[in-house]
């Protein structure tokens, strides 16, 4: 799922206002990053990033992430599940992570646990800032074990 963003946000969709950002990791690994997302304020577009996964049915899966706020405005992130494959059509359920924090220029994990649907195939795990910002994700995690 490249949950590290080791090198590159492959894999991950990113909006105009996120970007792949080398100089800040969660864990301080050599080669990696994290996702900078930023706002426009003149336009309140927030910067966003998204990956589609498959998933199998009733299921329960662990998720989250580490994120670092650059001020207290919060960073969040979305889970979505699809009867499909292609995390398109009607969406069967969703959850929502947000940090909660107020420290700022710190790493933290927010995390939780979902039993997928009796119906889904697949999951969208959007990841979104919600303030001012800037604000860096690193390490989203979706399995059936409970780490990243």
């Amino acid at each position: 799922m490249n949950a590290g963003f080791d090198q590159s946000p492959s894999g991950w969709t990113l909006s105009p206002l996120a970007t792949f950002d080398a100089s800040k990791d969660a864990d301080s690994c050599s080669g990696s990053g994290s996702v900078r997302v930023t706002v426009d304020t003149s336009t309140a577009n927030f910067g966003s990033f998204s990956r589609c996964a498959t998933v199998s049915q009733n299921t329960q899966y662990f998720w989250g992430y580490q994120g670092m706020q650059g001020q207290q405005d919060g960073l969040l992130c979305e889970l979505a599940f699809f009867a499909g494959t292609t995390c398109s059509g009607n969406q069967l359920s969703s959850e929502v992570l947000q940090t909660s924090s107020t420290f700022v220029g710190v790493w933290t994990t927010n995390s939780a646990s979902v039993s997928s649907p009796a119906t889904a195939g697949s999951a969208t795990i959007r990841c979104q800032l919600e303030g001012v910002g800037p604000g860096w994700f690193d390490q989203i995690y979706l399995n059936t074990e409970n780490r990243y």
